[in-house]
Parts: structure tokens; C-alpha cells; sequence
């Protein structure tokens, strides 16, 4: 008995562990696609209790932001905007990226101006290293930029398709296990006779049914929130 309690674990471990993070991971990311180079730093920060660099945005930024300081120290990093000409209001993405120059978010800020000279401040998580600056609007003035590369539906059917398989194969396990660990002298006839088949049959799809419903919804929600944050 022994044998089969733990074989119905090791299912049900490996169900999870595919269906939750194995194929999301693999079909689910989410790349970054961006055209021309880094930000240019123009001047290092170098003070008692913080470090960092003084940027400028891509070329055609510049009209809107001159430069930006992102600042680091030992909890958090924050970023404030130099205008490069008065504005009433400013709508611009940071990408921001980890210390092995991997894209991580994308945090929106939507301002109303009030100084003349600088953006709010912003704070951005603390292993931020260094981001990259994209202007959506400014004055009414907007832009279109498209650097976020979601799953596409292809892949969303893929996921269905190969997690409909797993559901498949969790269920007739659980079905065996539970065969050998209740059944008795029956387990045979209980894995084979038209009854049991005809509910086996009624849990996969139920099970199959909720998985296409959240994967859709999961989708649309992502697809719909297409900024990693607001700030």
C-alpha cells in the first residue's frame, strides 16, 4: 500500500509542478524587443549614502526629457527626470533592467507637472540597475512604442493542448492508485468497467473546462495590463 500512497503523491507533485510552473514559465514569458542602444550615461553619482549615473534618454526623448538620475542605495533605487522644455503633462514607460542586463518591468507614470524643471521622484525596485526611458505622451503629443512582446495565442493553445494531456495522465494515475489502495480484490474491474470510465471521462473534462477558463482568463487580464506596473 505503501508503494501506491506514494506513487499518488509523486503524481500529484508532478502535476503541479508542470502545470503551474514548468509550461507558464516555458510558454508564458513575456520578451523585450528594443530598437537602437542603451541609454548613454554623461555622469556618475558618487555621495556618502547613494550612487549612480545621469543619463539621456533616445534622441527623439530629449525634446520632453534632457536627462534623468537613477540613484541607488542600500533599500531602494528612485529615478527623477530633468525636462528638456516646460510641460503641463507627461506620460513615459522605464524599463527597467537587473545587474545581468535582463529586462524585468515596465513601470508607467502618468504626471501632471507642477515643477518647471523636474519630474515627482520615482521609486523603482531596489536591484534595479540601470532602465531605459520611452515618452507615450506629452502635452498631447503622443508616441507608439512596442517593446513588450507577450504569449501569443499560439502559445496559449499550446498550453491548453499539453495541459489538457497532463490532466489526461494525472487522472487515469489517481484513478489506478486509488484503485490499488481501495478497491481490493476489484482494482482491476474498477479501472476498466464502463461506469468508473464513464466518470473518469466527467472529471477530465470538468478539470479540462477550469483549466480553459483561467488560462483564458489569465491571458486577457495579461493582454489587457500590457505595463508591468504604475507608478
Amino acid at each position: 500500500m505503501a508503494i501506491w500512497i506514494f506513487t499518488l503523491i509523486a503524481i500529484a507533485a508532478a502535476f503541479i509542478a508542470f502545470a503551474g510552473f514548468v509550461l507558464p514559465k516555458i510558454l508564458f514569458y513575456t520578451r523585450f524587443e528594443i530598437d537602437g542602444t542603451a541609454d548613454r550615461g554623461i555622469k556618475k553619482i558618487d555621495e556618502d549614502d547613494r550612487f549612480g549615473i545621469v543619463c539621456e534618454p533616445p534622441l527623439e526623448a530629449r525634446k520632453y526629457i534632457k536627462e534623468y538620475a537613477l540613484t541607488r542605495s542600500d533599500d531602494k533605487s528612485v529615478l527623477v527626470c530633468k525636462l528638456g522644455s516646460e510641460l503641463n503633462y507627461i506620460d513615459y514607460d522605464i524599463l527597467v533592467f537587473d545587474e545581468k542586463d535582463k529586462p524585468q518591468r515596465v513601470f508607467n507614470v502618468k504626471e501632471n507637472v507642477t515643477g518647471k524643471e523636474y519630474t515627482r521622484v520615482v521609486e523603482l525596485p531596489s536591484g534595479t540597475a540601470y532602465v531605459s526611458l520611452f515618452v507615450n505622451e506629452a502635452d498631447g503629443q503622443k508616441f507608439r512604442h512596442s517593446f513588450e512582446k507577450h504569449a501569443s495565442t499560439g502559445r496559449v493553445a499550446a498550453f491548453i493542448a499539453l495541459s489538457a494531456v497532463l490532466i489526461a495522465l494525472a487522472v487515469i494515475g489517481i484513478k489506478v492508485c486509488f484503485a490499488y489502495l481501495f478497491a481490493g480484490i476489484f482494482r482491476e474491474s474498477f479501472i476498466v468497467l464502463g461506469k468508473s470510465t464513464a466518470v473518469t471521462a466527467i472529471i477530465f473534462a470538468a478539470v479540462t473546462l477550469v483549466d480553459i477558463i483561467l488560462t483564458v482568463t489569465a491571458f486577457l487580464l495579461r493582454r489587457s495590463a500590457s505595463k508591468g506596473g504604475k507608478l
